[in-house]
């Protein structure tokens, strides 16, 4: 039988890049993990595919527990140049076999390298920030400016100004590496300062642990809350006792909602991964309602005889009944009270037909977990459409729960949809919860920040030009005011 110990002590975590933190260190070894520290700046591309070679083999000995990747502006730039192209394209591709997260500068992953002036309030180029350092110099005396080891104000503008300056004539070179770096499957995680570095690799380093590789946020009330509980339980039963995997679901509640933590060894431990177990899990409880006699070979092949097969099938089958009728009384019990609130034509066309579909379609987790409202979502989108605040409200507290979402977040929401993969915009969709949640820690909420932001460069980057047409700058900005709000 499956196992929980998720341990991965004496595992090797390497470190790319200059990221030195005394504190994560010291995190690293507490929690038992070796740790290697490699530079990416200022080597060969032959370096790099040394470190590729290395990774590939502390991952096919089992013996790599993750892969952190520290990709400040210098490096972003260095590794841009076109003789690293294929280095860093195999280095992305190994990475995607492993668990790793890279960081790199909000602004430089939208492809802006330009110096931020605090107090003119805009961005400058290479010709004005070094204009700037030439105003500095001649004001005032220069040691005021510069300290004794060369790293004050003017050197690092003037260091800035090289970076700036390389970042122009290296255009098409950006946009390559940025394309190429969002095609891949590693995660990455935009930050605004190092602290922000800081506290997501002691966040990673927690998961990592605890062999967390989801967190979902369900607010209090939403829609198919409880068929999402029910859901997770079973599927945790099958795959503990039919596939022997290590897999629990834990929960934590919160003031607004409750947060599900999925925890697993390497063979699920990845929102791919989970997808198809999902699709597995499907296939199965549909066996053990339309064909028990194939469901006791399955059992049979786990090591469990015919006649303790038996009474399992008919729980799994009892389950998966429940969970259907429980689906459709939650529709029914949502549409009646729509109905008592409006005039019955609102949604009259969500009747036999919603029903019909609820019934007949398997108990899928995309259903349960995104708090996707099938067919009735059409015809919200069409009240809502008509204008009318009041009964906008009134539908997305019945359907939503105790989260209202407004312009921005319906437009975030159809980008999830339009862009994410099916458990990937289950994803975000719950970290915009969690923005939205003011009971939420700032900590959760930087994470739920970075993890969006992320996707909407990538879904700007593979829209070019029409990027501005969806507002990702706009939105960005919107997730940020988030932050901020009490």
């Amino acid at each position: 039988m499956a196992t929980d110990n998720f341990t991965t002590a004496k595992k090797t975590i390497v470190i790319l890049g200059d990221f030195i933190h005394e504190g994560i260190e010291t995190s690293i070894r507490s929690l038992g993990f070796r740790h290697i520290k490699r530079r990416l700046f200022r080597v060969l591309p032959m370096t790099w595919k040394k470190r590729i070679v290395e990774i590939k083999k502390l991952r096919s000995s089992d013996e790599l527990a993750a892969v952190i990747v520290y990709l400040p502006t210098p490096v972003f730039l260095y590794g841009c140049k076109t003789e690293f192209t294929e280095a860093w394209k195999a280095l992305l591709s190994e990475l995607g076999e492993c668990h790793a997260i890279l960081f790199a500068y909000e602004e430089n992953l939208q492809g802006e390298f330009r110096y931020f002036d605090k107090n003119a309030g805009q961005f400058l180029n290479a010709d004005e920030l070094e204009e700037k350092i030439e105003k500095l110099c001649m004001a005032k005396d220069y040691d005021e400016y510069d300290d004794e080891y060369g790293y004050g104000l003017v050197s690092r503008l003037r260091l800035t100004a090289e970076q700036v300056r390389d970042a122009e004539k290296s255009p098409g070179e950006i946009r390559n590496f940025l394309r190429v770096l969002y095609g891949s499957e590693i995660q990455v995680c935009p930050f605004k300062a190092r602290a922000d570095v800081t506290l997501r690799i002691e966040e990673f380093l927690e998961e990592l642990e605890g062999g967390v590789f989801l967190r979902l946020y369900v607010p209090t009330n939403r829609w198919q809350a409880d068929q999402l509980a029910s859901f997770l339980r079973t599927f945790e039963r099958y795959l503990r006792q039919i596939e022997q995997k290590s897999f629990v679901v834990d929960t934590r509640q919160t003031d607004n909602g409750v947060i599900y933590l999925f925890r697993a060894e390497k063979a699920i431990a990845s929102m791919q991964e989970l997808e198809k177990a999902v699709d597995r899990f499907d296939q199965f409880m549909r066996l053990c309602r339309d064909d028990p006699d194939e469901a006791t070979g399955v059992f049979k092949s786990v090591g469990i005889d015919a006649m303790d097969a038996g009474y399992l099938i008919s729980r799994y089958s009892k389950d998966y009944q429940r969970l259907l009728l429980d689906t459709r009384h939650e529709f029914e019990y949502k549409s009646l009270l729509l109905r008592q609130r409006f005039e019955a034509g609102l949604i009259e066309n969500t009747n036999a037909a919603s029903l019909q579909n609820i019934e007949s379609g398997a108990a899928s987790v995309a259903l349960c977990l995104s708090g996707n409202t099938g067919p009735i979502s059409i015809n919200v989108n069409k009240i809502v459409s008509n204008g009318d605040v009041s009964i906008q409200n009134e539908v997305s507290r019945i359907i939503n729960g105790d989260i209202t979402y407004n312009e921005q977040d319906q437009r975030l929401l159809q980008l999830f949809e339009s862009y994410a993969s099916r458990l990937e915009s289950v994803q975000l969709r719950s970290g915009l919860d969690q923005l939205k949640d003011t009971s939420t820690p700032d900590k959760t909420k930087k994470t739920a920040r970075q993890r969006i932001v992320s996707f909407l460069y990538r879904v700007g980057t593979k829209l070019g030009k029409n990027a501005t047409d969806v507002g990702i700058k706009a939105l960005s900005a919107y997730l940020e005011s988030l932050m901020n709000s009490p």
